[in-house]
């Protein structure tokens, strides 16, 4: 609807999602990896900068040439080349982790430290990291939304607009 709340609605949800996103690809990552963990890490999460850099630029290169429906198209099919074969071929959650079997033969996980599910909802910490999460989401989320039709507002092409948001460089535009 036209109705502003529904906008910020959605996007209060969709930053509740992307909080949680991370750790869809983390566990893996962090199952899988017991030496160099940190650097399996930081590439997987440059992962999301490199999108960030390219998709604006793909997107609206396909936009202008092809129309919207062919960019959400194009961003889709991008996006299943690489994680459909990463799931099926490369995945490996904490539901895969080796069974151990206890003295009286009962299989069981192998237990990890830390807290349960319950302690983790009750500490405050969770909730602190949610807050902060949610709130640096929706930031990222105004600025960049608005960040190509403001280039565009400069008297910049679509391209060089998506090319600047792609790599962040707003900063020096926008300095008197």
């Amino acid at each position: 609807t036209d109705n502003i709340w529904h906008w910020w609605l959605a996007w209060t949800l969709y930053a509740l999602a992307a909080t949680a996103t991370a750790t869809v690809w983390l566990t893996p990552i962090s199952a899988k990896f017991d030496k160099n963990r940190g650097l399996a890490i930081a590439i997987t999460l440059a992962g999301t900068g490199v999108a960030g850099t390219l998709l604006p630029i793909i997107a609206t290169w396909v936009v202008e040439y092809h129309g919207w429906r062919a960019a959400y198209f194009v961003v889709g099919a991008l996006f299943a080349v690489i994680m459909v074969p990463l799931t099926l071929f490369v995945w490996q959650g904490a539901e895969d982790a080796p069974a151990k079997a206890d003295r009286e033969g009962h299989v069981r996980l192998a237990e990890l430290p830390g807290m349960t599910v319950g302690e983790g909802f009750r500490s405050p910490n969770f909730y602190l990291v949610i807050a902060t999460m949610l709130i640096s989401t929706l930031a990222y989320v105004a600025i960049s939304a608005n960040t190509i039709p403001i280039l565009i507002s400069l008297e910049l092409s679509a391209a060089q607009a998506a090319a600047i948001a792609g790599v962040g460089e707003i900063g020096w535009l926008l300095q008197p």
